[in-house]
């Protein structure tokens, strides 16, 4: 196993590990919010804004770790036809849209509304906004990571991506 595995499997934990802390934090913050509003018939009120927040991160973060593991939705019956050259450079093909979507509007675009979010607040937690856009561009450097990281792999044809 070569250096750049050995920071992608790192990566991946500390990504999952993330993930569940997240995952947890939110099925905390449900039943909370379930028990306060019948239970003690006074809803907690920054339950529902820190869900939503921490939804969008799962979302993008889950994205990101589904791009690394190859887990997401993938269409390859058509690509699986054509001989092993041809193959090889749909797969590259595929790998730099896949890396230039992640510059171009998770990186760039999300870095962009960080700055427009700078000076905004969320109503209920007055958590700043950049805090929660800041998965943009974070979520896009680890697509753009893995992207790389499929790249290099493609081309040493050390693993059948």
């Amino acid at each position: 196993m070569n250096r750049f595995t050995t920071i992608k499997l790192g990566v991946d934990t500390l990504i999952i590990t993330f993930l569940n802390s997240l995952l947890f934090t939110m099925l905390f913050c449900v039943c909370w919010q379930v028990f306060s509003r019948y239970f003690l018939k006074m809803p907690a009120t920054f339950t529902e804004e820190l869900v939503r927040f921490l939804l969008m991160w799962v979302g993008l973060l889950g994205a990101a770790y589904g791009f690394g593991t190859h887990r997401h939705l993938s269409l390859t019956l058509i690509a699986d036809k054509f001989p092993t050259k041809l193959k090889l450079i749909i797969k590259l093909a595929i790998i730099g849209l896949v890396a230039v979507l992640a510059i171009g509007l998770l990186i760039y675009g999300g870095y962009q509304l960080m700055l427009i979010a700078i000076t905004q607040k969320s109503s209920v937690l007055a958590v700043p906004m950049w805090i929660v856009y800041a998965i943009l561009p974070i979520s896009g450097c680890l697509i753009l990571f893995y992207q790389i990281y499929d790249f290099f792999t493609l081309i040493s044809n050390k693993e059948n991506i």
